[in-house]
């Protein structure tokens, strides 16, 4: 965990969390920060030639019962070359007013909530529930060049007052329900009225296949309304 860290956002103060040879796992949340700035987290695995990570090794962060890599309330966070596989729980996403809690949606690979100013970048992701990568609440943030794959529910969010914001250079496969998620509560919900409406977000030359739901979660009815590689809900 990593608190309170340059609180006071000077630059060029860092803290870093770096190694190929880092492993995390069988915890809660791989690596938590909040209330901090210029930190940077490298799995050193970055793939050179492409989105996602390469042949040289990464670290990685596997099966953590929440997820991976928890952001919150901080700034100029890089996150970059991890490998994270089989991190968060089947939690019960709240499709109606999109309460950005980690008991609605966990945390599963990345999850930026209260951040600004950071990136997310050449990071992959196999089987992270209920969302791979998410941004609650973020703004002035890049996710970039990143690969995932088998996720319950989605690849990608960007919801809850999230502006500014561009996702690019992404392979998201395999989403249980959808590949990309940009979305606000309806209009009347408390959460609108906390975090406000999200706005001026790009996705941009971004990949998105083979999602949609199985069988069984059709005869199970948890599946939502609006299913498709991209969606843009109330924005």
């Amino acid at each position: 965990m990593l608190q309170n860290i340059n609180a006071s956002g000077v630059q060029g103060i860092l803290a870093a969390v770096t190694g190929n040879q880092t492993s995390i796992q069988s915890g809660s949340v791989g690596i938590l920060v909040t209330n901090s700035s210029y930190v940077t987290l490298d799995g050193q695995g970055e793939n050179p030639n492409g989105p996602g990570i390469g042949s040289n090794g990464a670290g990685t962060i596997n099966k953590n019962s929440s997820g991976a890599i928890d952001v919150e309330n901080s700034n100029h966070i890089l996150v970059q070359g991890w490998q994270m596989g089989a991190n968060g729980l089947d939690n019960q996403p709240d499709w109606v007013t999109l309460d950005p809690s980690v008991a609605h949606w966990g945390v599963g690979g990345v999850r930026f909530f209260g951040v600004s100013n950071s990136i997310i970048d050449h990071n992959a992701t196999n089987n992270c529930t209920n969302n791979p990568y998410s941004l609650f609440n973020s703004s002035h943030n890049t996710v970039s060049n990143n690969t995932t794959d088998y996720p319950f529910t989605m690849n990608f969010i960007v919801a809850d007052g999230s502006s500014h914001n561009l996702l690019t250079g992404n392979v998201a496969s395999t989403g249980d329900f959808f590949g990309y998620l940009v979305a606000d509560a309806l209009p009347g919900t408390a959460t609108l009225a906390t975090y406000g409406p999200s706005h001026d977000n790009a996705v941009v030359g971004n990949v998105s296949h083979t999602d949609g739901p199985t069988g069984s979660e059709k005869k199970a009815a948890v599946v939502p309304a609006f299913l498709s590689g991209f969606v843009v809900l109330n924005v």
